[in-house]
């Protein structure tokens, strides 16, 4: 089993047991029971437009920290389609920016949590990178086998092909030889019988 899949649904436990803090009870009940009720893909993406607007609109403001503290709990949720830890992470260092220092434990442990899956998320990115190298230079090597041995087996068929172009050319040398032979006997009897004839 690998890293991730051993830490991060625990990480995941963690969290959520830390989401019944103080912080929590002053987000607009409204839209948590309209997504808890329904946690459709469509539900998360207007809820999450709504709370970037307010963040942009007002970016120091009191809503825009409740804003980013509920952005950082959807980019969480587990019925969320769209979930992004990088990006629950970087709603709750912005949170913590606007709520300037006053922080209870189970927010602290929620920050904590955040970053290390963060930090588990970028190992995971980086080896995931690797892993795409290292499979590049298998196919790469993969390929230059088939290549070597496209090459290795036109090699052996061209060399089977000499061997009976050879075979053939020795058959002919022998069969020349043993006429060479006869005509050097026909050549003597010839002279001897001209020999004979002159006597």
């Amino acid at each position: 089993m690998s890293l991730h899949k051993m830490i991060v649904p625990w990480v995941l436990a963690m969290l959520f047991g830390f989401q019944g803090c103080t912080h929590m009870t002053n987000l607009e009940r409204d839209h948590q029971t309209a997504l808890n009720a329904s946690p459709t893909e469509d539900v998360y993406s207007r809820e999450m437009a709504r709370l970037d607007q307010i963040v942009r609109k007002k970016p120091n403001s009191i809503q825009a920290k409740k804003a980013h503290l509920r952005l950082a709990e959807l980019y969480l949720n587990h019925n969320n389609f769209r979930r992004n830890y990088l990006k629950a992470h970087e709603h709750m260092q912005a949170y913590i920016r606007l709520e300037k220092g006053r922080l209870d434990e189970s927010t602290h442990n929620w920050i904590a949590a955040l970053r290390e899956i963060d930090l588990l998320s970028q190992e995971i990115d980086s080896r995931n990178r690797q892993i795409a190298k290292l499979q590049g230079r298998l196919e790469k090597a993969e390929k230059e086998k088939a290549a070597i041995n496209h090459s290795k087996r036109a090699m052996q068929k061209k060399e089977a092909e000499l061997r009976e172009t050879n075979g053939r050319l020795e058959a002919s040398n022998q069969k020349l030889q043993q006429t060479i032979e006869m005509l050097k006997r026909l050549d003597k009897r010839l002279e001897e019988k001209r020999q004979h004839l002159n006597n």
